[in-house]
């Protein structure tokens, strides 16, 4: 977001992103110039492409270099945004735990790659949040991320990627509809 962005945004090469200012960051600020009148609300989903690659791996070293990577630019994106419209509230979110698909075929490295996530990556993105007033969506309890409860056989928490993520059909991280509609509804229940 800092630095220019993906250049691809996960659909490859022909698909590539222009921003006109830059990077995307620079784009928000501009659009947040352009618009102020019209902007009463500031979303931000960010530092899961940091984190990601390292949780996939359970690799500890990386995702500690990725949190330290976080914690230097999520500052600076939260700060940019608010020199740019200021009184506009920002509310940012939290991450389910895509990992837990591993559970089908390694329940330890499933519990592994929850651990990453709701005792480092969240509580890292929490504190950066409430560093600058920006409530947090809860998108780990909305996709029962720590829920091991089996329902047929199949804990929730990994129930719930396979219903509201593409990790179990394609091995896609992203939520699809019924997924981005649980984490709209995370997001109303902040809403200043």
């Amino acid at each position: 977001m800092i630095n220019g962005g993906v250049p691809w945004e996960g659909r490859g090469a022909r698909y590539q992103c222009d921003y006109p200012h830059g990077t995307q960051l620079a784009e928000a600020v501009a659009f947040l110039h352009a618009h102020r009148q019209f902007v009463s609300l500031i979303t931000i989903d960010i530092g899961g492409n940091d984190v990601a690659l390292c949780v996939f791996s359970l690799d500890q070293a990386c995702l500690a270099d990725a949190l330290t990577t976080v914690n230097q630019n999520l500052p600076i994106i939260l700060s940019a945004l608010r020199e740019a419209a200021p009184g506009v509230p920002i509310v940012g979110m939290n991450y389910y735990d895509p990992v837990l698909v591993y559970w089908f075929t390694n329940p330890a490295d499933a519990a592994t790659a929850n651990q990453m996530v709701v005792e480092q990556v969240n509580p890292t993105l929490a504190q950066i949040y409430t560093d600058y007033s920006a409530p947090v969506a809860d998108v780990e309890t909305a996709f029962s991320t720590t829920d091991w409860t089996l329902v047929d056989g199949i804990p929730l928490n990994v129930e719930r990627i396979c219903e509201w993520t593409w990790m179990c059909s394609i091995f896609d991280l992203h939520p699809n509809t019924a997924g981005y509609g649980v984490i709209a509804q995370a997001f109303e229940q902040v809403l200043p």
